[in-house]
């Protein structure tokens, strides 16, 4: 899911084609790092964050067996690598302060797999359909 998010930064076909090639998250990570972002991936990132992770969970049933045994609980997002701290405040916490919106977009497609809306919204998600 990282790799998928992070090649999203970026319209040049070369650069999302070099973070499907690389197999280890650190030289993703690494990559990642240098990425000049689109001008409107501030806009952009919470869309691509949640398409990106309803297509993990769609494509695990483990892991939505393992997200439905959380029943109503908050799913908290807690980051203990500070290297970007603005935007490890966005997608999660850290010592109780942040907006934590990766948990917030994971507890969504809970909500949906439990509405039985899941697959429909992934699909619309996945193919442009709506």
């Amino acid at each position: 899911a990282a790799h998928a998010y992070h090649a999203a930064k970026s319209y040049d076909e070369k650069v999302r084609r070099r973070f499907q090639k690389m197999p280890m998250i650190k030289e993703m990570q690494l990559l990642a790092n240098t990425l000049q972002e689109s001008e409107d991936w501030k806009l952009r990132r919470l869309g691509v964050m949640e398409v990106v992770n309803r297509d993990k969970f769609r494509r695990n049933k483990e892991l939505r067996e393992k997200l439905d045994t959380t029943m109503d609980r908050e799913i908290v997002n807690e980051i203990t690598d500070e290297n970007d701290k603005e935007d490890s405040l966005f997608w999660g916490v850290i010592s109780d302060q942040g907006q934590n919106q990766l948990g917030r977009i994971i507890e969504k497609i809970r909500r949906d797999m439990r509405e039985g809306k899941e697959l429909d919204k992934w699909v619309c998600a996945s193919f442009k359909l709506q």
